[in-house]
């Protein structure tokens, strides 16, 4: 999940590219987005361990 992100970041980055105020939006839009993942994560695998919430066997 994490690579697909980042490879959907980049595509999409290279697409809003091709224009000066794509290249402007993406940015802001680009962190907002990465802004909301950052909020959804520590409640969605808080109690689970990290990562992936797989905890350590010893």
């Amino acid at each position: 999940m994490h690579n697909l992100v980042h490879l959907l970041f980049g595509i999409v980055g290279l697409a809003m590219a091709r224009t000066a105020s794509g290249a402007r939006a993406f940015l802001p839009a680009g962190g907002a987005v990465y802004l909301v993942l950052w909020l959804y994560g520590p409640p969605r695998f808080r109690g689970r361990g990290f990562p992936g919430g797989r905890r350590a066997t010893r």
